[in-house]
């Protein structure tokens, strides 16, 4: 739990994601909650495929990350806010433009880097 001026924030940091359907039982609507990712393929794909039951989550917000990355470090997204500001049609493309301002990771670069 991360305590900020306004409001207090629970983090679970999970580098390669399954699935969302744990970490969606473990959130309610209202609660302020943070899941802190490597950036790849993997995850990106099923963060997609999640879409819909993500963006119920008022304060749901996503962190994608890759530490070696020579472009950003990182790039972070709400869900339940950007599907309020998106066209629906351009969805993917605009979430796919957000992955590639991050090099994304490998599962040999995960493997190498984080023995």
């Amino acid at each position: 739990m991360v305590t900020f001026k306004d409001k207090k924030q629970a983090f679970m940091v999970k580098p390669q994601i399954s699935s969302f359907e744990e970490l969606i039982a473990k959130i309610n609507e209202t609660d302020n909650f943070g899941v802190v990712m490597l950036n790849t393929s993997k995850n990106f794909e099923i963060m997609a495929e999640n879409w819909d039951k993500l963006i119920k989550f008022r304060s749901l917000t996503l962190y994608f990350v890759n530490p070696f990355s020579e472009l950003d470090k990182k790039w972070v997204i709400n869900p339940y806010v950007h599907s309020r500001i998106c066209d629906e049609n351009s969805l993917k493309i605009g979430l796919k433009s957000m992955f590639d301002m991050v090099d994304p990771l490998t599962d040999q670069e995960i493997e190498a880097k984080f023995k």
